[in-house]
Order: structure tokens, then sequence, then C-alpha cells
């Protein structure tokens, strides 16, 4: 099941991809597929090679690590 994002929508999405944050938990937020997040608003590059570069030092952490599996969202089929 699909929707169509919203003008809030849109902004919110911006708003939280120039934060860095990654499309697969602004999906869950919003209830839609990763790929409309990523056909929506393109990522920042510079945030999203940070994002890439912190969760390294997360994986590498297994007290936060776990937290991140704790809080991620769940992994979807290509739905």
């Amino acid at each position: 099941m699909s929707r169509h994002l919203t003008d809030a929508d849109r902004a919110r999405i911006e708003a939280l991809r120039a934060e860095g944050m990654p499309a697969t938990w602004i999906a869950e937020d919003l209830g839609v597929h990763p790929n409309t997040i990523r056909l929506a608003v393109a990522a920042n590059p510079a945030q999203a090679a940070a994002w890439r570069a912190d969760f390294q030092h997360i994986r590498r952490n297994a007290e936060l690590f776990k937290l991140h599996c704790e809080i991620a969202p769940a992994k979807r089929g290509n739905a």
C-alpha cells in the first residue's frame, strides 16, 4: 500500500535529509517505502558520508549497536 506525500511530508523529508537522517528512518516515520523518500529528496552527500562514518563507530561499539538495533527501522522486503 502506498500513499501520496503531502507538502508537509516533503518539508519534513527535506529537513530530516538535510540533517543526514537515513531514508529508512524517515520512511518508517512516514509509513512509506524508503525509495519514496530517496526519490522525493536527494540526500546531502556530505551528510550521508558523515552518517556512514558515524555508523562505523556505532557498529564497532557493542552497546551502541545494540541500542541502534532496538530503535532502527525493521528491514522490509521489496514492498
